[in-house]
């Protein structure tokens, strides 16, 4: 049961592929919105059959429907018109409400919790301070009225109560829960976006940007305990060769071949980062040249023991490394660093590849 259950909610609220970023907050916010008020709408149901207003149940079952009809607006890319039926359904709903059963049963909540909403929403500002106003309005207008009329159905004290609290339970927590879930779709956004700007599209590994931050981080640890750290720069052999021969696509699957094998190799605290082209560079935290010189040569032999395979095509790979031991007594810039590296990487390629070298 829960399995379906979970099945059913990662359908609902999957993004649908063509949605922008903004679309894609807009789209699952909307659903949690509207599955909140529907199952409200839906515990609403014995109350007003209680009551004996019917209208009021009348009501209460259309916006049943409504709920149903704002949800599938918004999985068929109507999310503007959705939310703005939504927010007219609920006014609406509460209005009649309030003039059927009273003021003080506190249906004005919701246009209150309907002001809050809106500024949470992408709307253009001038409509969020339209919106907030009209319902404003709205709230002044009911309050006026019901000192002037009593209200159409007259309940007892108990019923008042009782309806009262479930409003403002209803409304409070509406908030917060909308609250919330703007706040996890936010974050979830932000997460995957940060992941994107970090990390190259091809390899799945951090890009040149996270690079430059990571050896930032990582000068400022080593002068500060006095710890050693140790680069590595890394490039496949021959890959303009690959591409000319194979294609780009060859070589994309080769890159992130190699990227898996570099990646699959290192401690959970060293840091691999794609540099541009076919170059790779490794951060060794806490590792002397000899140590850090050790691992090159396992990659290195991971590299070339590996067979690629790809549309048919079968062939086998070597890549050249340079070394750098960073000491915290002899500081150098980052720029320097990668220079030292990319200099030793160069004399591995003139001294004919497939091999580690030292600065």
């Amino acid at each position: 049961m829960m399995t379906t259950m979970t099945r059913i909610f990662r359908i609902l609220y999957r993004f649908p592929v063509h949605l922008s970023y903004n679309e894609r907050y807009e789209y699952v916010v909307y659903n949690y919105i509207y599955t909140f008020s529907l199952t409200g709408h839906i515990l609403f149901i014995p109350l007003f059959i209680h009551a004996g207003n019917d209208l009021v149940i009348f009501n209460n079952l259309l916006c049943v429907g409504l709920d149903a009809l704002c949800f599938w607006l918004n999985t068929h890319s109507r999310m503007r018109a959705s939310f703005l039926l939504w927010m007219l359904e609920i006014s609406y709903h509460a209005t009649v409400s309030s003039i059927a059963l009273g003021w003080d049963q506190g249906y004005y909540f919701y246009h209150i919790a309907l002001a809050g909403i809106i500024f949470l929403m992408r709307q253009h500002v001038a409509v969020k301070i339209a919106i907030s106003l009209s319902l404003f309005s709205i709230v002044g207008v009911l309050f006026e009225y019901s000192r002037m009329y009593p209200p159409v159905t007259v309940t007892d004290v108990l019923y008042n109560k009782l309806l009262f609290y479930f409003n403002t339970l209803a409304s409070f927590s509406g908030l917060g829960f909308i609250g919330y879930s703007h706040h996890r779709v936010t974050e979830s956004q932000q997460h995957k976006l940060l992941h994107q700007a970090t990390h190259d599209m091809l390899t799945g590994i951090h890009n040149r940007q996270a690079l430059m931050e990571r050896l930032s981080a990582e000068f400022n640890r080593s002068r500060r305990t006095g710890s050693p750290f140790s680069l590595i720069m890394s490039d496949l052999d021959l890959f303009k060769k690959i591409n000319d021969t194979w294609g780009h696509q060859f070589g994309d699957a080769i890159l992130v071949h190699a990227a898996r094998i570099l990646k699959d190799s290192l401690r959970p605290y060293d840091f691999i980062a794609r540099y541009g082209g076919e170059e790779f560079v490794i951060i060794l935290p806490g590792c002397t040249l000899a140590q850090a010189g050790d691992l090159a040569e396992r990659l290195r032999r991971g590299i070339e023991d590996a067979m690629v395979e790809h549309d048919g095509v079968e062939i086998h790979l070597t890549m050249s490394f340079g070394l750098a031991s960073i000491l915290a007594e002899n500081p150098c810039s980052i720029e320097e660093a990668l220079h030292m590296v990319d200099r030793a990487l160069y004399r591995a390629k003139d001294n004919g590849r497939n091999r580690v070298e030292y600065v």
